[in-house]
């Protein structure tokens, strides 16, 4: 018989028919599948896979399902894997760090990321493994991955709840607030200075403007008469008022503490005010009230001194003043606006200054004198008005030294000159290096002192007191002389014995055109310098040579002075100027009578197409003066009453380089009219005038 197998058997046994499967084929027939879990002949042998893995029928291997690999598919996949035998990669898929389904492939995403490839964060407010935690800031942002908080500017705290401490701003509240002043603090968040009451300005640093006080400066002040503190806002009252608002006058007369009235005035109470009245047989201002008196005599003005430092002058002032009270004159002392002595109070420490009194006089002494002493000074009477005089005083180095210090100008002989205020200055040449200050050497010898042991110190007082004395007079007498222009000053070199012989030295302008005679004649005869008697005889300039008469101070006229030689000549100059100018009246006078010759002459003028005639012209007065031109004169437009008359004139068209009209012919039996030159009643003619003249006539104008 022949076997009833599928196409799966081998075979069929011989006796019994009985199919024969091959490998992975079972039944009757061979025609079914081996089990999943079988494999081999008649699937007679067990598979050992696992993980849902199955076995080959006819081998036995293991086909793993996808997410397992292994020969018994014991093993899942590896983390960045996937798929049948693991082979697919997640990387290839899945962002941000994260894993996918060892089966499937799809994306697992890590903290804090979503989406299908796990490319977003998650959305603001949540965090963590799918996004599924809410976040707890609330003045930040939260890390999409822990939820930890980020705060904004100004916030701290694990949510970002609580605000910076005082005195401190910004991110993290890393920055302090120390640029805020007068107690303020800052935003925590952007650090802008919050003031305390009373203070505005970016730092807090100014004060409320004038008028507002308190919070922001938004209060306004309230002050009727004064000024409000700008933090609370309280009154200071003006001088004067008084109340909480400053509204209520204050009555200064009422207490005598409050007013600045003299014991011998009235005072008068006034809105905010007051002022003083001094009573009858009192002047002053109400403030100081003197009994009414005759006012002082100032004797002599106080000097202008020029002087070097180190020296010792003398300021007298010498008054008379007889009060009607019987009272002392009180002096005040003054330099520029400070004073110095009220009457012999001292009211400075310096003790190179002083004062001494005398009857109808005050004397102020600068001893050592610097630079510094150099202004005006005031001798002030108390008088009403006050009657005073002032003198200056002008300090400088002394020759050879400069600068504020007085320091020695080393400068090189020849080349440099010292400059009193710059030191030593280059010289345009060697002549300018010479041109210093003059100065005359002399002596006098003084009568009215006897001699002291201490006027040979000349730190001692009673020298530098009869030194400033002696420099005072020789001012006086050379500031009052023909050479003042020239005159500096004069400084006492030492005194000597023979009663008090005083040696002495006087300045003058560099270059100044004067001698020792100059010098010397202005002391002829002196009996009396500053005040001190002095032998007339005995006192002088060094070098000054001149004789002269006893008591005029002249010096006798010299040989070469002028002569009547001298005014024959200047008669001889006169003579000659009077003869020129005789001659040159003789040469006017011809010129003159010349031109009055001259016949007057019509005035006539040309502009382009017209004839201006004046009415010094014969042509004028041969028209009438009517609007309407005369037929002989045809073109002529006469303006009644005018003295300028216009016409076409057709011969300034021909000058100008345009054709003239065609020639009249003269009327039969009418004579040309003789030339010019014929008429000898008139000036000869230039050629181009009588070429103009022949044109004119030819135009048919009248002559």
């Amino acid at each position: 018989m022949r076997c009833d197998c599928s196409v799966h058997a081998s075979g069929c046994h011989q006796l019994t028919g009985q199919c024969v499967c091959v490998d992975g084929w079972r039944g009757e027939r061979c025609d079914s599948n081996c089990a999943p879990d079988r494999w081999g002949a008649n699937c007679a042998q067990t598979c050992t896979c696992e993980n849902s893995g199955t076995c080959h029928a006819t081998q036995g291997t293991c086909e793993c399902a996808p997410g397992f690999m292994g020969d018994r598919c014991q093993t899942a996949c590896p983390a960045g894997s996937f798929g049948p035998m693991c082979s697919g990669v997640c990387s290839d898929r899945c962002q941000n760090g994260a894993n996918c389904d060892a089966a499937t492939g799809e994306c697992i995403c890590a903290p804090g990321f979503t989406g299908l490839l796990c490319s977003d964060r998650c959305a603001h407010g949540y965090y963590g493994d799918r996004c599924s935690q809410s976040c707890s800031c609330q003045n930040g942002t939260c890390n999409h991955v822990d939820g930890t908080c980020t705060c904004l500017p100004g916030w701290t705290g694990a949510d970002c709840a609580e605000t910076c401490p005082a005195g401190r701003w910004g991110q993290d509240c890393g920055r302090t607030c120390d640029h805020c002043m007068n107690g303020a603090t800052c935003r925590p968040w952007n650090g802008n200075c919050v003031c305390t009451a009373g203070w505005a300005g970016p730092r807090c640093s100014e004060a409320c403007p004038a008028g507002y006080y308190g919070e922001n400066c938004n209060s306004a002040c309230n002050c009727v008469h004064g000024s409000c503190n700008h933090i609370w806002g309280n009154c200071t009252c003006d001088a004067g008022w008084s109340g909480n608002i400053c509204n209520f006058d204050k009555n200064e007369c009422q207490n005598s503490g409050d007013n600045e009235c003299s014991a011998n005035a009235d005072c008068h109470n006034a809105p905010g005010s007051y002022h003083c009245t001094c009573r009858t047989g009192y002047t002053g201002d109400g403030r100081e009230c003197q009994p009414e008196s005759v006012g002082p005599v100032i004797l002599r003005p106080l000097p202008i001194l020029n002087r070097e430092t180190a020296d010792t002058i003398l300021f007298r002032c010498r008054y008379s003043y007889n009060r009607p009270d019987g009272s002392g004159v009180f002096v005040t002392w003054l330099k520029g606006d400070v004073i110095l002595f009220l009457g012999q109070l001292k009211r400075i420490h310096d003790e190179r200054i002083t004062v001494d009194y005398g009857e109808g006089q005050s004397d102020l002494t600068i001893r050592q004198t610097k630079l510094s002493d150099s202004g005006a000074y005031t001798c002030l009477i108390n008088s009403v008005p006050p009657t005073n005089s002032t003198g200056i005083l002008n300090v400088q180095c002394p020759l050879g030294y400069y600068g504020s210090e007085c320091r020695i100008c080393p400068c090189r002989r020849g080349r440099e000159m010292c400059d009193p205020y710059n030191g030593c200055l280059p010289c345009a040449d060697e002549q300018t290096c010479e041109n210093v200050l003059m100065k005359f050497e002399g002596s006098l010898r003084i009568i009215s002192e006897s001699w002291k042991p201490e006027l040979a110190d000349k730190t001692s007082t009673e020298h530098q007191k009869l030194a400033a004395t002696v420099q005072f007079g020789l001012d006086e007498i050379y500031r009052k002389s023909p050479l003042s222009g020239d005159y500096l000053h004069a400084k006492v070199k030492q005194f000597s014995e023979g009663s008090v012989v005083s040696d002495f030295t006087l300045y003058f302008r560099p270059g100044s055109d004067i001698g020792p005679d100059d010098v010397g004649e202005q002391m002829n005869g002196k009996v009396s310098i500053g005040g001190l008697k002095v032998d007339p005889t005995a006192s002088g300039i060094e070098g000054d040579t001149a004789k002269r008469r006893p008591g005029d101070g002249k010096r006798p006229r010299d040989d070469d002075d002028d002569g009547p030689g001298k005014g024959a000549v200047a008669g001889a100059v006169i003579g000659v100027v009077i003869v020129l100018l005789l001659v040159g009246l003789a040469f006017v006078a011809y010129r003159y009578f010349r031109l009055r010759k001259r016949a007057a002459e019509p005035t006539v003028s040309y502009d382009r197409g017209t004839t201006s005639i004046g009415a010094d012209n014969p042509v004028f007065d041969s028209i009438p003066g009517a609007m309407a031109a005369p037929a002989m004169a045809p073109g002529v437009q006469v303006h009644k009453g005018d003295h300028l008359m216009y016409m076409q004139n057709p011969l300034y068209d021909q000058v100008n380089g345009m054709v003239a009209p065609e020639k009249e012919q003269l009327p039969p039996g009418a004579e040309a009219p003789p030339p010019y030159e014929e008429n000898p009643g008139e000036l000869q003619l230039t050629e181009e005038e009588l070429r103009i003249k022949q044109k004119a006539a030819e135009a048919g104008y009248p002559e």
